[in-house]
């Protein structure tokens, strides 16, 4: 059951696009037309078939998820803040700052510990990787995406997240040897269907 959760907590992530839409709407930056809105909620019933099918609700995991919606929240709010600002300054600036920020909260939030970890006994293919994952999956990643931001939009940007659990599908199909349901090949094509809209 509880390896079951982490498809519920992508799923719940997966509404992502869908909650940046909204913001983005209240907040005046974009008018979501019919057609778009239609793309959105078809990619998110996809994202269902590929990840939440057949999962169980039980009421077992309900401060994980809670915890995981609090974070699709603030991570929709911090994509539609920033909108106005990539007006102002380029997507480098607007990373960069936004990184600062949040490793400075970081490490004031986790100093107790850090002053507690044996710095010396971490392997060099350790910190290889962890300076591959702040350079790649963050710094570069974000740029990325401020970028689509500045030039596309919030919610045009935020609907190729639904890319991921395609993805992760795949990935997982040929280097796991997981199986691909009829479901999964469905939400797939719903998925980019949705994507087209």
């Amino acid at each position: 059951r509880l390896c079951q959760r982490p498809k519920a907590q992508r799923g719940i992530i997966g509404a992502s696009p869908v909650i940046i839409s909204l913001f983005s709407s209240m907040a005046g930056h974009e008018r979501i037309p019919r057609l778009r809105w239609a793309g959105v909620f078809l990619a998110l019933a996809g994202l269902y078939l590929v990840v939440g099918h057949h999962v169980d609700w039980s009421p077992e995991s309900r401060l994980g998820d809670t915890l995981v919606v609090g974070s699709m929240l603030c991570w929709a709010a911090y994509s539609v803040a920033a909108q106005p600002m990539l007006k102002r300054h380029s997507p480098l600036i607007v990373t960069g700052v936004s990184i600062s920020f949040g490793a400075a909260i970081y490490v004031v939030a986790t100093a107790p510990a850090l002053v507690h970890v044996d710095w010396a006994a971490i392997s060099p293919g350790s910190w290889v990787l962890m300076t591959l994952s702040a350079v790649l999956a963050l710094s570069a990643a974000y740029l990325i995406w401020y970028t689509g931001v500045q030039r596309l939009g919030s919610s045009r940007t935020s609907m190729y997240s639904y890319l991921t659990p395609i993805v992760a599908m795949l990935v997982a199909a040929v280097w796991l040897g997981e199986p691909i349901s009829g479901n999964q090949a469905a939400g797939a094509g719903a998925i980019l269907s949705g994507l087209v809209l």
